[in-house]
């Protein structure tokens, strides 16, 4: 197994000139991506390279997409080379796109293993006639089979091993097999089962999930036979992504999780293949919501926008919803009517800007969504009209730029505590499509140690924005909130106000200056 910042020394070559082999060195670090470094140059000299071949330590080795980055050639004859490689295949010799082709991946994510939880160690002591024994007892639990529609998806269980002089480590991993009937390109693969399910363990836990390990089978690559069978033996693959996971530094409980997989293992199957068929249909919302999960350094305003589209984009989608206010021919006759009286100069123009107004404003798609999800949002969000007004005049003000909405937008900690709602009420939406009852969402939102404080900060927000439309003073509007709303917010909320403060005496001191 090939894990990052491995070095692979060899000799490579272009599959069309074999004899042309240059000796260099294969890296991989979450820093650098995967590069290789060649001692010379091949004699069909480009900018990209399709594939490169390469053998090292007894493996056949396939490079993918190597872009040249850096190429030197000096008078005394010296030369080197340097790729960016996007994907690299272990253990054979692959002629894209011709041998992309794989009935089997095998996929190992960062939190499956906890969010699984199945593997039970037990420990004792064995009193011998001359010296003690510790033992340590595990049981593996027979793998987990689910037909889905268009694949065989296994939950394999095994068990990893470290042993030297003075420590052994034994851990739990749990491994996730697609099997499909009819052969996938690798890219084909990814796209339809391991990012989906990737995102599904990111949604189900609450924490971004990696890729820490992936293998592909071929039907006539990396075989061996055995009893007049062709066994395939797996294919190692490295690829570039997005996130790439970070060191772990604890273990967590099945409570942390929105749900485990012990609360829906008899209908898992279901909601994977739902969870599959919902990711291709909302990709756009997909990649909005899960592209803050996996890039957490982002400011507050990016997020905002982030979610704000990705709740546009998810009612849009929806077969639930009205996509148009009017109906077609309706709205098909009042535009003709409004054109007909327009000057003939004009005439493009208004039609361009008229081409969306047939579309439900972002007020009335919050309605909508929130409706859906009442029983389970409405403890959290509170006032919702106003919620929805607060999160209508944000998103204007953040797109346009309008001076006069900036009053009406939120801001620092009012906007976080504005995303952690509209987040929740995405994860609703989210688990309404899998077919949770609203009781059901209720309990597993609930369960997140943020829903309490997204819902007293909320309410908080809610006050405040209320008086400050009444042109109270911020002196008066504290000290008219309920005590325990008070108490409240100094225990828990000491920090952020406390810096709040310091902005608000920081401000007064400049314009006084």
């Amino acid at each position: 197994m090939i894990t990052r910042n491995d070095d692979l020394a060899g000799f490579w070559w272009i599959p069309s000139n074999p004899d042309n082999k240059l000796a260099g060195i294969f890296s991989y670090s979450k820093e650098s991506g995967m590069q290789l470094n060649l001692i010379g140059s091949f004699v069909d000299v480009s900018t990209k390279y399709p594939v490169i071949f390469g053998a090292t330590n007894n493996k056949e080795i396939t490079l993918i997409n190597c872009s040249v980055t850096n190429s030197n050639f000096s008078t005394s004859g010296f030369s080197s080379l340097k790729c960016r490689v996007d994907n690299v295949f272990i253990g054979a010799h692959l002629s894209f796109p011709e041998e992309n082709l794989f009935y089997k991946v095998e996929v190992q994510y960062t939190y499956l293993t906890d969010w699984i939880g199945e593997i039970q160690f037990s420990t004792s002591n064995i009193s011998r006639e001359n010296h003690e024994e510790y033992q340590v007892t595990y049981h593996l639990p027979n793998a987990y089979t689910f037909a889905l529609r268009s694949a065989l998806l296994k939950l394999k269980f095994n068990l990893d091993s470290k042993i030297n002089l003075f420590r052994t480590n034994i851990s739990k991993k749990i491994t996730l097999e697609i099997e499909v009937e009819n052969d996938l390109k690798f890219e084909e693969f990814i796209t339809r089962f391991v990012y989906p399910l990737q995102n599904f363990l990111t949604f189900v836990t609450g924490k971004p999930n990696a890729v820490e390990r992936i293998d592909v089978y071929s039907r006539q690559k990396n075989t061996i036979s055995h009893h007049n069978q062709n066994i395939s033996l797996p294919i190692q693959v490295i690829r570039n992504q997005i996130y790439h996971g970070e060191d772990r530094k604890e273990n967590f409980q099945l409570s942390d999780f929105l749900f485990g997989f012990q609360d829906v293992k008899d209908k898992f199957g279901e909601i994977i293949d739902k969870w599959i068929e919902n990711h291709e249909h909302y990709e756009v919302t997909c990649n909005l919501y899960f592209g803050i999960q996996y890039q957490d350094q982002l400011y507050l305003e990016q997020k905002f926008l982030n979610i704000a589209q990705a709740v546009e984009s998810f009612h849009r989608h929806s077969l639930k919803y009205k996509i148009m206010v009017l109906p077609k021919d309706e709205y098909k006759k009042k535009i003709n009517a409004i054109l007909s009286s327009t000057p003939k100069e004009y005439e493009d123009w208004l039609k361009q800007k008229l081409s969306f107004s047939n579309e439900p404003s972002l007020h009335d798609r919050l309605s909508e969504l929130i409706k859906t999800v009442k029983e389970s949002i409405q403890p959290l969000l509170g006032d919702t009209n106003l919620f929805i007004k607060k999160v209508k005049d944000t998103r204007n003000y953040l797109t346009h730029y309008d001076s006069s909405s900036k009053k009406k937008a939120s801001k620092e900690l009012e906007l976080f505590w504005l995303i952690k709602g509209m987040s929740f009420l995405l994860q609703s939406l989210f688990l309404a499509e899998l077919e949770f009852s609203c009781e059901e969402i209720k309990v597993f939102i609930s369960k997140d140690p943020m829903f309490t404080l997204v819902r007293d900060n909320l309410k908080t927000e809610v006050i405040e924005s209320k008086l400050r439309q009444e042109s109270i003073k911020t002196s008066s509007s504290l000290s008219s909130f309920p005590q325990e709303m008070k108490i409240q917010k100094s225990r828990i909320f000491r920090p952020f106000f406390r810096r709040r403060r310091w902005w608000r005496m920081r401000r007064i001191f400049i314009l006084r200056k």
